[in-house]
């Protein structure tokens, strides 16, 4: 018996027309807008531009009707697609690591900045619930002779951020471990810690869209007694022990909460100030001695 596979093949704006029609319901237009290019990108292999020279271009029908119906039932893009870009890295994610967002690449961007005025070989630095790896492996690509450490409590999300890190040929240590573990011990103090941290509370939950809610790991997201400054609490506590006395904090906070995280580091001594990010939110906390 002979089996003959036949692919249905359409051009690009034919499938362009498709992902807009099927999908309109689920994004608002400029988001929906930048799904498309993302999944045309994707199943072409060519850049925006290129598409736009080329109207001819072929596109796998089936491929793309599988995507459209995993984004029908509420599957983020990013996890259909089994990657993320967090600046100029291609990360795989997938449901047991927090989707990358661009207030962390800000952060990161943050620490890259400060490391290359410093004397970057002399600096140990740890990322607190490192997730997919998106942190400590840009700055590790950008600033190569800093000393990189990452903790995360979920052996699955430690899985693929040591793959990431694989594929990117970036050497960072990898810790398992419980911030909210009061007898946590890395062995040693460092000079720079970050986090993104949970800080979301049950109160902020219904508010937000059920594609997080559904796929993206609450253990990353939500925190568990509704106290949206759980996290920065415990890091504050591990760092009166593990940050150095020059060392400095780079944290991303909860956009509602500045002033109460600018409080509780200066309530013990710290002095912390607090940034916006790009859509002029609070978002960043910067904490010294």
């Amino acid at each position: 018996i002979i089996f003959f596979l036949f692919f249905v093949i359409m051009n690009v704006e034919t499938a362009r027309q498709t992902i807009m029609q099927e999908c309109s319901t689920l994004y608002e237009q400029d988001e929906l807008i930048a799904v498309c290019k993302r999944i045309l990108e994707h199943l072409s292999g060519k850049s925006n531009f290129q598409m736009l020279l080329d109207k001819d271009l072929e596109i796998e029908q089936l491929p793309l009707l599988h995507i459209i119906e995993s984004l029908k039932n509420n599957k983020p893009l990013q996890y259909v697609l089994g990657y993320e870009w967090f600046s100029n890295l291609k990360l795989k994610v997938n449901e047991q690591v927090l989707i990358p967002r661009p207030e962390t690449e800000e952060l990161t961007q943050l620490i890259i900045s400060y490391l290359k005025k410093k004397d970057a070989a002399t600096f140990h630095l740890l990322d607190i619930g490192t997730g997919s790896g998106a942190i400590p492996i840009l700055i590790k690509k950008e600033v190569p002779a800093v000393s990189v450490y990452a903790l995360d409590i979920s052996e699955y999300a430690l899985e693929v951020a040591k793959e990431n890190a694989r594929f990117h040929k970036t050497a960072i240590h990898f810790f398992s471990g419980d911030i909210l573990n009061r007898h946590l011990d890395l062995g040693q103090t460092f000079d720079i810690i970050v986090s993104n941290p949970p800080y979301i509370s049950t109160d902020e939950k219904e508010m937000m869209h059920q594609r997080v809610i559904l796929n993206e790991p609450a253990l990353a997201l939500f925190v568990t007694d509704n106290d949206p400054l759980q996290f920065y609490k415990a890091i504050l506590q591990f760092s009166q022990k593990y940050l150095d006395k020059e060392g400095t904090l780079f944290l991303e906070i909860n956009s509602m909460h500045g002033h109460s995280v600018k409080a509780l580091f200066e309530s013990s001594h710290f002095t912390c100030e607090i940034r916006k990010d790009i859509y002029e939110n609070d978002r960043f906390a910067i904490v010294k001695y």
